[in-house]
């Protein structure tokens, strides 16, 4: 599929008529700076209610772009079940958590959907603050479940990719940088259907993503051995794209941001599968090293988006070694757990 394919499935989906000329804006914005694979940039972006509904969209052309089957994250609260657990901790934290993300929701709006949106850097700073008050809760939390350690460690890495990636975005309106600013609009809806399941499933209210502690492992070592092997089954391909370094320059930048954030999905799926399916007590040190080792994977990944998304080839590299080294430690204790 060309690049001009990909740009107007992008806009079926949203059920929005790209404007005149857009694709050629865009197409030019991006191959004016080719970006080889390395670097750490700035993106920016905003998080609103209009997001709910682009990133559900968006998630669907990545997914049949990508050839994968990643979940799609709700809006809703679903059903599910966690552990039951008659901890005080445990409580204060869910409630924490439950606070904060009603805060957080209550701070978004309809502004930022295009470039031309005056109020958008208004709104940016309304939900960065509720987005910054939340990180703070996380970080000050004197004892974070051992359930949830991975889990609680990329939720705040999530959260403040969105306020990083909203500053910029308001960098790249004032610059009139239109194919910056929907590349950080796109992460940023994005980034609000991962937030939501994995708020959910510390609540204990998300859907059941593993029938078991094997059934979790499993699920993880398909893609895991697939992403690092040189023959990947469909649900592995996004993330051995990233892991073999394949070229992100020009109008391939949409195809690389799309493996990202189909990574994104995938390791949060298994580390909601592992919260909600603890391990035996034989297994659980290495089990929580597995956990571990898949957020510093995470982090890794949110890397190689700042590269594509602040153009810039010198951290690109760095980004995907530090997206492989916890991944090959996780497949190591994938063999032997």
């Amino acid at each position: 599929m060309d690049e001009r394919a990909l740009f107007e499935r992008f806009h079926e989906a949203l059920d929005m008529e790209p404007r005149p000329g857009a694709y050629e804006r865009l197409r030019t914005e991006l191959t004016s700076k080719p970006v080889a694979l390395k670097s750490r940039p700035r993106f920016q972006m905003r998080f609103t209610k209009m997001g709910l509904r682009m990133a559900a969209a968006l998630t669907a052309v990545l997914i049949a772009i990508a050839l994968i089957a990643t979940f799609i994250a709700v809006h809703n609260r679903p059903v599910g079940q966690v552990p039951a657990h008659g901890d005080q901790n445990l409580t204060a934290y869910r409630a924490m958590i439950t606070a904060d993300y009603k805060a957080m929701d209550a701070s978004t709006s309809n502004h930022c959907s295009t470039i031309d949106d005056s109020g958008c850097a208004a709104a940016i700073q309304k939900v960065n603050a509720a987005l910054q008050k939340w990180v703070n809760d996380l970080e000050a939390f004197p004892g974070t479940p051992a359930q949830f350690a991975a889990l609680d460690t990329t939720l705040r890495a999530h959260l403040k990719v969105v306020i990083s990636d909203q500053i910029a975005a308001i960098g790249f309106q004032k610059s009139g940088n239109a194919a910056g600013f929907t590349l950080a609009m796109q992460h940023a809806f994005y980034q609000r259907s991962w937030v939501d399941p994995a708020s959910f499933t510390i609540e204990g209210t998300y859907r059941s993503v593993a029938s078991s502690f094997r059934d979790a492992i499993a699920r993880a070592k398909v893609v895991v051995v697939g992403c690092l092997g040189n023959a990947p089954g469909p649900d592995a391909l996004p993330c051995n794209h990233l892991a073999n370094g394949l070229p992100c320059a020009g109008a391939r930048t949409l195809a690389c941001e799309g493996d990202v954030e189909a990574v994104e999905t995938q390791i949060e799926s298994f580390l909601i599968g592992m919260a909600q399916n603890p391990a035996p007590p034989a297994s659980a040190a290495d089990y929580a090293q597995l956990q571990a080792d898949l957020a510093k994977a995470d982090a890794g990944v949110l890397a190689i988006h700042d590269a594509l998304l602040g153009n810039d080839s010198a951290q690109l590299n760095s980004a995907v070694t530090a997206f492989l080294a916890p991944l090959e430690a996780a497949d190591r204790n994938l063999s032997t757990i």
